[in-house]
């Protein structure tokens, strides 16, 4: 994909994959919404078979409707941790199946800093 690339470690050696996911979630009750941007680091575990697992974490912005008391504001932040595996069918052919978290909150620069979790598969 162009909204991804890889970087070599200089202490390991190994490739990290780096991309930016455009995060994109309506919350379920009325008509609020949730919009963010978060730029994503993933490690491929480089297992020499048509299974590669990976971890995933990333740090961003968002922005929302939801207000007091579940949020302080519009403006959010949230961070993201993912795990997944590639299945491989052909080189450059593979299905994904991914778990993960987010974490949205304030980070105290109003009140209530409540936050909202949120789990996916």
């Amino acid at each position: 994909m162009d909204d991804q690339f890889l970087v070599t470690c200089p202490y390991c050696g190994e490739q990290i994959e780096i991309y930016v996911e455009p995060d994109v979630y309506v919350h379920k009750v009325g008509d609020e919404y949730v919009i963010g941007l978060t730029p994503h680091l993933r490690y491929d575990f480089a297992t020499g078979t048509r299974l590669v697992p990976f971890l995933d974490g990333g740090a961003g912005v968002t922005a929302t409707s939801i207000g007091p008391p579940d949020m302080s504001g519009t403006f959010e932040f949230n961070l993201q941790a993912n795990v997944g595996a590639y299945w491989f069918v052909r080189d450059h052919l593979a299905f994904t199946g991914e778990a993960g978290y987010m974490h949205m909150s304030c980070a105290g620069i109003h009140h209530p800093n409540l936050g909202a979790n949120k789990s996916s598969s």
